[in-house]
């Protein structure tokens, strides 16, 4: 079994479709392969490249809830760490790079929570107003 992951399918897809298209019609086809897309902006995807049959699922994966930052911090952290439940709820709309990144900076480096936390989202809208 070969699990091939096509990272950042959204550019992928600008500079070579024709190709990949080539490869999820099976006319490059191997036997025991998987294809896994990855992408930050589904809607920059040409839907024909994930319709169906070629791909047979479309999986959104959104920013982890409360529940999940917490057994987050927790493994990393230990239950008896005391602003468990503050950093919990601080997180919220951030994703688990950016809870390991508070960590580091915050737990780690002794930078501000809420510094960190505004220079996580300034980064990622930066980000993504380049990707525009």
């Amino acid at each position: 079994m070969l699990l091939v992951i096509f990272e950042e399918f959204d550019r992928l897809a600008e500079h070579d479709e024709e190709e990949l298209l080539l490869i999820l019609d099976g006319q490059i086809q191997r036997d025991n392969v998987i294809f896994l897309a990855t992408t930050n902006y589904i809607e920059k995807v040409p839907k024909r490249l994930y319709r169906p049959g070629r791909m047979s699922s479309v999986i959104h994966v959104g920013y982890p809830p409360i529940e999940v930052r917490r057994a987050y911090f927790t493994a990393k952290l230990g239950e008896s760490f005391p602003e468990l439940e503050l950093w919990s709820e601080k997180t919220e709309g951030l994703s688990v790079d950016e809870l390991k990144e508070v960590i580091q900076a915050v737990y780690i480096l002794s930078e501000d929570m809420d510094e960190t936390i505004e220079r996580l989202v300034t980064t990622r809208t930066i980000e993504e107003d380049e990707e525009e």
